[in-house]
């Protein structure tokens, strides 16, 4: 295309938007105080149950428990029924004191060693936060070094204290984002709804191409437990 014909484009194009500009004038400034959308709240009675449901919807388990002992006997159940004979721990203190419980079961500490994490069928980590809205774990790297264990092991089981259950996106990005609980954001901050997912051009659904293959949460309801 020679220079004279991108001239005229141009200002074929600049002068349709001014003449736009003329007919339908300025648009009005916005207003912060109503440029957001209400997001209607979920009550905290209601932020459990929404939030199993919606992992079902999207592919995964939850498991509910009492206590960290019983959330130790619902991680043996899930790894044994995924034929599963080691695990990828991460660094978090709760993670370390249910893996003590995991008789016969190895388990891999060592998260510079990317060769032994591609190798495990499973990986064990905490989260969070939970999003009742959409069933979607929040995995904040500041609290645990989990992102190889929960991104490379085709089986994924988190364990999520039922208080830390929020109810909209909207307030997941309020504790997490600038003027929220933590002194600093996160260097990461990731989003887990489901198993890892991807489809083509055709909308043809794949599992398990980029990530787990498998969610399995487990939440705890005891306070003082994850």
């Amino acid at each position: 295309m020679s220079e004279d014909a991108k001239r005229e484009i141009l200002a074929s194009i600049a002068a349709a938007l001014a003449s736009s500009r003329e007919l339908e004038g300025d648009p009005p400034p916005l207003d912060p105080s109503t440029s957001r959308c209400a997001v209607p709240t979920i009550a905290a009675t209601e932020r459990l149950s929404r939030f199993r449901g919606m992992l079902e919807r999207v592919g995964a388990g939850c498991t509910v428990v009492a206590n960290l002992e019983d959330a130790a006997t619902a991680v043996r159940d899930t790894l044994r029924e995924a034929g599963a004979e080691k695990v990828a721990v991460s660094n978090a203190d709760v993670v370390s004191e249910l893996a003590q419980r995991l008789e016969g079961v190895a388990l891999v500490d060592d998260l510079g060693d990317r060769a032994a994490l591609l190798d495990c069928p499973a990986g064990l980590t905490t989260a969070q936060f939970g999003i009742a809205e959409t069933g979607t774990l929040v995995l904040v790297s500041s609290a645990e070094t989990h992102r190889l264990v929960s991104l490379l092991p085709p089986l994924h089981v988190a364990v999520l204290r039922e208080s830390r259950i929020l109810g909209t996106l909207d307030d997941a990005l309020k504790v997490v984002g600038p003027d929220g609980d933590a002194t600093e954001i996160s260097r990461a901050i990731t989003f887990v709804t489901g198993p890892s997912r991807t489809a083509d051009i055709e909308l043809t659904l794949v599992v398990g191409v980029h990530g787990p293959k498998h969610l399995q949460v487990i939440v705890v309801r005891e306070e003082d437990s994850a």
